[in-house]
């Protein structure tokens, strides 16, 4: 059914896959959790060893201990390049050694005919099933999650300015990013004059010689929203079009001079971003556990930690 290639963690799995938070992730202070990749990757209670498996398609086999229809093995053909069947005799030292190179390999065979559509399942074990349970008996949702939208949900045919953001604020995990393309090239005199608060810049269209290839965004904020006048004459019966007035924070530091002020932005030039460590796979109280290795395909060579009583 599938076949997944698997990077390989001798010894230091949960180190190498825990994020520190500092003040963000959804608590104070700071706080140590593993990243959801552990979700993926499949491990053993008495081994060190994880395997994060990056085959097309696995990482979507869910759980079912009822009605299963695949199952795990080891990469049954030895012309793989991507499975040494030798290193199943060598033990966790051995490959946390190993760098850059693949030699592992799981198979995902069928247990029975699997018909058109159907959703392909497997049995993750009962220590898994267990301590999801569990999770999902003790879970509670964050203080003000009721709170929470994600920016991509915030649907509205215009950005918030500065003044109305005082009244009625975006979600406390929205920012406002803008690109950072502009310049000093032909902006009116006049305007430069009458703005004594900040360099003044003029939007330009970001210059893109490649795909992806996109200036970077900065924190911003939406000073004034005037209608485009010439874009507005060709939309009848449409919603209006504008243009804005952002302050862009262009460095990390506090200073004013961190600021300027670009105008005639459009809206491509704005966007609502989640904020950084504020997305539902970085809270606190989200599930964390790693698959379990089969015990009749868990090599013996790999268990380096004594049994749990």
């Amino acid at each position: 059914v599938g076949f997944a290639p698997l990077i390989h963690v001798g010894l230091h799995g949960n180190s190498l896959y825990t994020i520190e938070y500092n003040n963000v992730g959804g608590a104070p202070g700071i706080d140590k959790r593993l990243d959801l990749v552990i979700n993926y990757s499949f491990g053993h209670p008495n081994s060190t060893v994880l395997l994060t498996p990056y085959g097309s398609m696995v990482n979507y086999i869910n759980h079912n201990s009822d009605v299963p229809n695949v199952r795990l093995q080891w990469a049954s053909t030895k012309d793989f390049i991507s499975h040494k069947p030798e290193w199943l005799r060598k033990d966790p030292v051995f490959l946390k050694n190993v760098r850059d190179q693949v030699g592992l390999s799981l198979e995902y065979i069928a247990l029975r005919d699997i018909d058109e559509g159907e959703e392909v399942v497997m049995d993750y074990g009962p220590q898994w099933e267990e301590a999801w349970n569990e999770h999902a008996q003790q879970w509670k949702p964050l203080p003000e999650a009721n709170k929470y939208q994600r920016a991509e949900d915030v649907n509205e045919p215009y950005f918030r300015t500065v003044h109305e953001l005082g009244r009625r604020p975006y979600p406390t995990n929205v920012a406002t990013l803008c690109l950072g393309s502009y310049s000093g090239l032909g902006l009116d005199s006049k305007l430069i004059r009458n703005n004594k608060v900040r360099p003044t810049y003029k939007w330009i269209p970001p210059l893109i010689t490649e795909k992806d290839d996109i200036p970077p965004r900065h924190y911003c904020v939406v000073v004034e929203r005037n209608k485009d006048m010439d874009k507005n004459n060709n939309r009848k019966n449409k919603a209006p079009a504008y243009k804005y007035t952002v302050d862009l924070k262009i460095n990390a530091t506090e200073s004013a001079s961190s600021w300027i002020r670009v105008v005639n932005v459009p809206p491509e030039g704005i966007g609502l971003y989640n904020l950084a460590y504020t997305n539902d796979w970085h809270m606190p109280n989200v599930f964390r556990h790693y698959i379990p290795i089969p015990n009749d395909i868990m090599p013996n060579a790999w268990i380096n930690r004594l049994p749990k009583t």
